[in-house]
């Protein structure tokens, strides 16, 4: 079996007691092409990549040739899990909100938090920023 990608691209059979090099040589030269997957989307249908990477952790199949790594995480996707979940309640919802929004630098709480930063409006008319009060907003250096 060829797998490129996570794709699988070709398949072939060594007989048993034969030297499996030329036959994974002449697999590799015959094999469907495929590009590095563009990221985040993959090569392969996560369906496919699934059965390949299943026959590959089957008894008697023997791993011949191998480029770069071959790694599964420990844990798949299970530690997203607790971040995907909705909020039990409206408490634990709250707790999350106060989370996200605390200041999220030293000086920003220093000076009393996010709420103490100066407002700025914005003039419909001519685009031009205004700070709280109504006075013009001097330029960030």
């Amino acid at each position: 079996m060829l797998v490129r990608h996570g794709r699988l691209a070709g398949t072939a059979v060594a007989p048993a007691g034969t030297d499996p090099v030329p036959v994974v040589a002449s697999l590799r030269a015959a094999g469907e092409v495929v590009e590095p997957p563009a990221l985040p989307a993959p090569a392969a249908l996560v369906a496919e990549t699934e059965l390949v990477a299943r026959w590959l952790e089957q008894d008697g199949v023997r791993l011949v040739e191998l480029e770069g790594t071959w790694a599964s995480p420990l844990h798949g996707a299970a530690g997203l899990v607790q971040r995907l979940r909705l909020p039990a309640s409206t408490d634990e919802l709250d707790h999350l909100l106060d989370d996200a929004l605390a200041p999220t630098t030293w000086d920003a709480v220093d000076a009393g938090g996010l709420d103490s930063r100066p407002q700025v409006e914005v003039e419909v008319e001519t685009g031009r920023a205004l700070a709280s009060g109504g006075a013009a907003a001097q330029p960030s250096p």
